[in-house]
């Protein structure tokens, strides 16, 4: 099976390294807070467990069969 890296929330285009900036920027370490920040996540949501834990670990590219949906 082919893996690829996921990077980004496809429906807003913004990259997790973006998203990533602005937390840090502005000290926020709570999903929906952030959300309030910069848009993404609001569509489809497959990003959000992305998201997450690129706040728990800094990361901001992912194997796509790496993170598995609570």
């Amino acid at each position: 099976m082919q893996k690829f890296c996921v990077n980004r929330c496809v429906c807003f285009d913004v990259s997790f390294e973006d998203i990533k900036e602005v937390s840090e920027k502005l000290g926020i370490k709570k999903l929906s807070v952030l959300q309030n920040e910069i848009e993404f996540g609001k569509h489809c949501g497959m990003c959000l467990i992305y998201v997450e834990k690129m706040l728990e670990t800094g990361e901001t590219n992912f194997n796509s069969f790496k993170i598995k949906p609570p």
